[in-house]
């Protein structure tokens, strides 16, 4: 158990896309419960606190996996707009699982063992040009 003076607060975390900060065509409820989860995610960490457990919501953006390839066709028809064409205009390039996971093992690693209840946006810039 945490003795308070340590630093040494747990590591559990909670893992949330990017889609809870922003919205997106066709993911009306996806973007609905991933923003519950951050909000989850800032209520968990005082419920929490007291067992030691950090909680801590990892938001990605577009990235290069079998789920956004699934959604691909659909949005390209709802928005008339090529895929490829969004990710390079407001994100620069698909991110990487490896670019998610770099930041994960960090957040879960002892050198953030003063990190929870945040929330950590990693899109390439997606969120900040929404318009």
């Amino acid at each position: 158990m945490p003795d308070g003076r340590s630093g040494d607060i747990g590591g559990g975390q909670i893992l949330v896309a990017e889609k809870g900060v922003g919205g997106t065509a066709l993911l009306g409820s996806y973007c609905a419960t991933k923003a519950a989860v951050i909000q989850v995610t800032r209520v968990a960490t005082f419920e929490m606190r007291a067992s030691g457990v950090r909680v801590i919501a990892v938001c990605p953006g577009f990235a290069d996996t079998a789920m956004v390839d699934r959604l691909v066709p659909d949005f390209e028809a709802a928005t008339q707009i090529p895929f490829g064409d969004l990710v390079a205009a407001k994100q620069g390039r698909l991110g990487t699982p490896e670019d998610i996971a770099e930041v994960t093992l960090f957040l879960a690693s002892d050198r953030a063992s003063w990190i929870t209840g945040s929330h950590y946006i990693l899109d390439g810039g997606l969120s900040a040009s929404l318009v």
